[in-house]
């Protein structure tokens, strides 16, 4: 499970990475707008930081994007990603049926 998990927030970190970059952004002008530090944006991008769901949520509102923009899709495009969703055990009930809600429709 836990490299399942590492493989969600690498990916959710590319995808911060390229509408931050589209949106023309420096890490530090996102860390300023999002008031974090710099450090922060780039661990998020590296999928070091777990992001917190109300954190997807500003980010996704900063970077000008729908927050389902910044999840990745599974098993699509030659991607490496795992067979089944897998959410993090930490997030509350309401937020694990949410992610699965979002990831499933993405595949419609």
């Amino acid at each position: 499970m836990q490299m399942q998990s590492e493989w969600l927030y690498a990916e959710v970190g590319k995808l911060v990475r390229q509408a931050r970059k589209r949106k023309g952004l420096t890490q530090l002008g996102l860390a300023q707008a999002l008031d974090v530090s710099r450090t922060s944006v780039t661990n998020v991008e590296l999928g070091r930081q777990h992001v917190q769901l109300h954190t997807l949520y500003l980010i996704a509102d900063t970077l000008g994007v729908d927050p389902r923009d910044l999840l990745p899709t599974l098993g699509g495009h030659g991607s490496e990603a795992p067979t089944e969703v897998v959410v993090p055990s930490d997030l509350t009930e309401e937020e694990q049926e949410w992610i699965q809600n979002v990831v499933s429709s993405s595949g419609e």
